[in-house]
């Protein structure tokens, strides 16, 4: 949790010297999922997820928020079958 909290961000797997807390942290995701994660590590873990979610990438074309700026597409004419 410290070194997001520090940097703003997840560890990266590319990056060597982040490599070794993203691997950690994909190890216990997975014992985790399968019941092998002791039930005190569950708790941490939970938390860590829970820091981890708020440091999640945004892409940013993807996930824009377009309630406001929507198109609202107009119904043809009913006399002269055109936009109007």
């Amino acid at each position: 949790m410290e070194f997001m909290e520090q940097n703003r961000r997840r560890p990266s797997k590319y990056d060597e010297e982040e490599r070794v807390l993203w691997n950690w942290c994909k190890h216990n995701r997975r014992l985790m999922r399968g019941g092998l994660l002791a039930a005190d590590r569950v708790e941490h873990m939970n938390k860590l997820i829970e820091v981890a979610k708020k440091y999640q990438r945004i892409n940013q074309y993807s996930y824009v928020d377009t309630t406001l700026n929507r198109t609202v597409l107009r119904q043809p004419d009913e006399v002269g079958g055109e936009i109007g």
